[in-house]
């Protein structure tokens, strides 16, 4: 249940995730974002969580990017839960993103 509930998150952080093209007459590669990679670093970890609670509690959690994590279009105690939740059932730490 553990395994079959890590996965359907990890696939909810991963459908939630974008990428981002240039102009159709240049070809750029994809830069590719994480739902829940709150500061940017490249991986979905307990410093996002921690960085997105402290946001909420000052009221500056608008300014975070990929801060969504629940996808409802607000950035509020849900995406906390989802993060942790993440965080706690999967039996990896981080969420990689691919090398560009």
């Amino acid at each position: 249940m553990k395994k079959i509930l890590c996965t359907l998150l990890t696939v909810c952080l991963l459908a939630t995730a974008f990428s981002v093209f240039a102009s159709a007459h240049e070809a750029v590669p994809a830069v590719v974002v994480y739902a829940g990679d709150v500061n940017e670093d490249g991986t979905v970890n307990l410093r996002d969580l921690l960085l997105l609670r402290k946001a909420i509690a000052e009221g500056t959690e608008s300014s975070l990017p990929n801060a969504d994590v629940y996808g409802d279009g607000q950035i509020d105690l849900k995406d906390v839960l989802r993060l942790r939740t993440h965080l706690a059932y999967c039996s990896y730490p981080t969420i990689k993103s691919p090398t560009v």
